[in-house]
């Protein structure tokens, strides 16, 4: 590595060559500088502080040189020295100020999909100062656009809400903060999950904190047994949200929303999923008594959905009982309802245990085989 071969007089010298690099006229050189610079992040992420300059410098060829070339170069600098040092050189800058003449603002949307994708180590609380303000604002704008029926500027801004809140996956990304951040944030949370546009994002967001936190070892630092713990407190909030919204959601947003709901299942404690499973059974259960058409049909496919979210995470007792609940759909009569009940059972029976204490391996062939009938 770069920051282990050299002296740090060193390291700036060469941070202080790589700007000069960045200047027009190295114009025909800049795609192999910018390789260069994403190399020189990954190698000296550990001292953001020397590297601001060549941030900065990098910031100021975007629009000017290869995009995917830039885009390479600042994800790499958000990777490795963090979104905290490369938002205080690069501030996204979405609004202009009063005081400034609008043709020397430089909007920095282009940030928030690297922020995004490349976020190792994310910091709830850059969201809620940097991200939540302008989210809100931009909220404003879109309700207030779509009241008086402005199409072209409605779906601008609804673009540039979802782009915003996706950056909230990225620091998502094992935050450093969920502890103290996280129970501020459930309100905002809540409110986007209600926003048919930002649905899916925020339940994604969701999904890649929970599985920052799965497999975690007994000896992690502390802040990150202190973010587990927190989410295990507040999963018992967020889960029945899911519940509810997942109900009523577009076919198109369920994966996103199931998905959340599998990765928060994991890290939630059991009793927890024990009573979200036993209100999804319930429903399936008093779904599948009635008999009054697609809307039965639809909480039968619905309430499925969710138990196969929850599936992996069952106790023996719940596989029993939702195997049980899910006998008669192995033969239904509607395609998608069974379609998800044999996904079920593929998972079912890969339970340890399962076998046994759940049902019987001639007991379920049997069962399969009669559903072949209807099929």
């Amino acid at each position: 590595m770069i920051s282990n071969a050299i002296q740090p007089q060193a390291a700036n010298t060469v941070v202080t060559a790589m700007v000069e690099a960045c200047g027009v006229m190295y114009r025909e050189c800049w795609g192999e500088v910018l390789g260069a610079v994403a190399k020189l992040f990954e190698s000296l992420g550990s001292t953001p502080a020397m590297l601001q300059p060549l941030i900065e410098a990098v910031g100021l060829l975007h629009g000017a040189a290869k995009a995917n070339a830039v885009d390479d170069a600042i994800g790499a600098a958000i990777e490795h020295c963090g979104p905290v040092a490369v938002m205080q050189v690069l501030p996204l800058n979405l609004f202009p100020p009063a005081s400034t003449d609008p043709t020397q603002h430089q909007p920095r949307q282009w940030l928030l999909p690297l922020l995004k994708r490349r976020t190792t180590h994310g910091s709830l609380q850059l969201f809620v100062e940097h991200f939540l303000p302008a989210a809100d604002r931009v909220g404003t704008m879109f309700e207030q656009a779509r009241r008086i029926n402005k199409l072209a500027e409605t779906e601008q801004l609804r673009e540039l809400h979802q782009q915003i809140w996706t950056a909230l996956e990225g620091m998502c990304t094992f935050p450093i903060d969920t502890a103290t951040v996280l129970p501020s944030l459930l309100e905002p949370i809540n409110r986007a999950l209600h926003a048919a546009h930002l649905r899916t994002v925020v339940a994604s967001a969701l999904e890649r904190l929970a599985n920052s936190y799965r497999d975690i070892s007994a000896d992690a630092p502390k802040e990150v047994a202190a973010g587990v713990k927190t989410l295990n407190q507040h999963a018992k909030t967020i889960l029945p949200q899911l519940f509810n919204i997942y109900s009523s959601a577009q076919p198109q947003e369920r994966p996103a929303l199931s998905d959340a709901i599998r990765a928060l299942a994991a890290v939630a404690d059991t009793g927890v999923v024990s009573k979200f499973f036993d209100t999804c059974l319930k429903r399936l259960i008093q779904a599948s008594m009635k008999d009054d058409g697609s809307q039965t049909v639809n909480e039968r496919l619905v309430m499925t959905s969710l138990a196969l979210a929850l599936v992996d995470v069952l106790p023996l007792k719940s596989m029993a009982q939702l195997y049980r609940a899910l006998q008669p759909q192995f033969s239904d009569a509607d395609a998608a309802v069974q379609k998800q009940s044999y996904k079920v059972l593929k998972h079912l029976s890969a339970r340890e245990g399962f076998f046994g204490e759940g049902a019987k391996p001639a007991t379920v062939i049997k069962a399969l085989a009669d559903s072949l009938q209807v099929c």
